[in-house]
Parts: structure tokens; C-alpha cells; sequence
């Protein structure tokens, strides 16, 4: 087996493994504390991601557009790259080449817990595999004989199902000004403040300058207006004395 390190994404690692059975890419998340569930996803355009066929940087930006799209999920994705012998079983669709087709899955499975191990991460017993048009009475036959570990899914209801258990970690927290989520384990009361019409904290310095000219300019009449009625009584007092 010869593991090479295929791409480098945010929050996983792509491996392309080659092996004498098949060849594959595998996810190897960064940092995980909880054990991982293997996924298999049995293109079935194999062809754009068989590095031994076509131009590598072509193949690389097949390959790239599969996994990014899953990086900030918890998926752990293999994409099998099968021989011709196993593809046209696949197309055939004939059940009774099926196990044939089951012996190099195994393998394949077998080969990627080893990648996992390697990387010292804990592995799910339950094996999932995507739904494909192409190879469905393939993938309905893989599942019914491993029924207690297999089951199938689409990818897009894996993203679901992972995106709902994210949110069940999480807490919206509303204040009258705004609303936030923050990660937590156990549910928190978090007190809230009093409606008010402070749009800020009263730490926060706002100054108006309209409004403050306003006032230094009605404070200046007053005192002109003071200071006249003050004078306009002395003159009186002087003229009639």
C-alpha cells in the first residue's frame, strides 16, 4: 500500500492510496475527538478521478471539487478509483458478478481503517455508502447482506444529518439589541438586560455635535437677554431717582 498526501484542505487532509486491488482517496480529518464513520461514495464517472488515465492537474481539480465541498463537514469520504474488470461488473449489473465487486469493497474498507489507525483515530463499526443512480442495484445488494453495518444515504441528506447534529451543540442567546449562537454542552440561562433606548453601552463615548451647538446657542441668548433687563433697570433707576 502507498499512501500519498493528495491535497490539503482546511479542516482535512486527502490521501490518494494505491493498493494491487484499487485505488482511492480518503479524508483524514485534523482534529477530531470522537470516533469516525468511513463513507463511500462509488462515482460513477470513476474515469475523472483516475490519476493513471488523464492529466494529473485536470484530475486534481476533479478530485478538489469533490472534497472542498464537504471540508466543513464532518464526513469521512472515500472515493474508490476501480479497475475496468470491477467497473464492468458494475455495469453490467449482473448479481451474480456482485461478489466479485464485494471482495475488493472489502478490501477497500479493510485498507482504508488501516489509513485511519494510522493517523490514531477511532473508527465507526457502521460503514455508509452514497446513493448512486448508476450502481444502485449494486449498492441495495451490498447493503441487505451487511444490513447491521451498512446503510445507504445521499450525500446531501449526510450533510443534513451533520449540520443538525452541529446545531444540537449550539444555543441562540437574544438580547433586546441582538441575537447570537454560542457553542455549548449544557444549556445556559443567560440573564437578559431591560428594554431600553440606549442603542450603546454607557461606557460608550457618543457625542452629538448638533445637538450640543444647539444648546450653547439657546444658553446664549438667555444670558444676553438677562444682562439687557439688568442695564434697562439701572438707566431707569438713575433717570427717576
Amino acid at each position: 500500500m502507498e499512501t500519498t498526501l493528495f491535497l490539503k484542505l482546511l479542516r482535512h487532509n486527502v490521501y490518494y492510496v494505491k493498493t494491487d486491488y484499487v485505488n482511492y482517496y480518503i479524508t483524514v480529518p485534523k482534529n477530531v475527538s470522537h470516533a469516525v464513520k468511513m463513507v463511500i461514495d462509488i462515482k460513477s464517472n470513476m474515469d475523472k478521478y483516475d490519476i493513471l488515465k488523464n492529466d494529473k492537474i485536470w484530475v486534481e481539480e476533479n478530485v478538489k471539487a469533490v472534497f472542498k465541498d464537504i471540508d466543513d463537514y464532518d464526513i469521512t469520504l472515500i472515493l474508490p478509483v476501480f479497475n475496468d474488470e470491477i467497473v464492468n461488473y458494475l455495469n453490467e449489473g449482473n448479481a451474480d458478478n456482485y461478489g466479485k465487486v464485494d471482495a475488493v469493497c472489502g478490501y477497500l474498507i479493510n485498507s482504508a481503517y488501516k489509513v485511519l489507525s494510522s493517523n490514531n483515530l477511532q473508527i465507526d463499526n457502521e460503514i455508509t455508502v452514497i446513493n448512486s443512480d448508476k450502481y444502485q442495484n449494486f449498492l441495495n445488494w451490498f447493503i441487505n447482506r451487511y444490513s447491521s453495518r451498512v446503510k445507504g444515504i445521499s450525500l446531501l441528506e449526510l450533510i443534513r444529518q451533520d449540520s443538525a447534529t452541529k446545531t444540537e451543540n449550539y444555543q441562540t442567546i437574544s438580547t433586546p439589541n441582538m441575537s447570537f449562537v454560542v457553542g455549548t454542552n449544557e444549556p445556559k440561562e443567560i440573564p437578559v438586560e431591560e428594554e431600553t433606548n440606549l442603542a450603546f453601552k454607557n461606557d460608550t463615548n457618543i457625542i452629538d455635535m448638533g445637538e450640543d451647538k444647539q444648546n450653547k446657542g439657546f444658553a446664549s441668548y438667555s444670558l444676553l437677554a438677562i444682562f439687557t433687563i439688568l442695564v434697562s433697570l439701572v438707566i431707569l433707576y438713575v433717570v427717576f431717582k
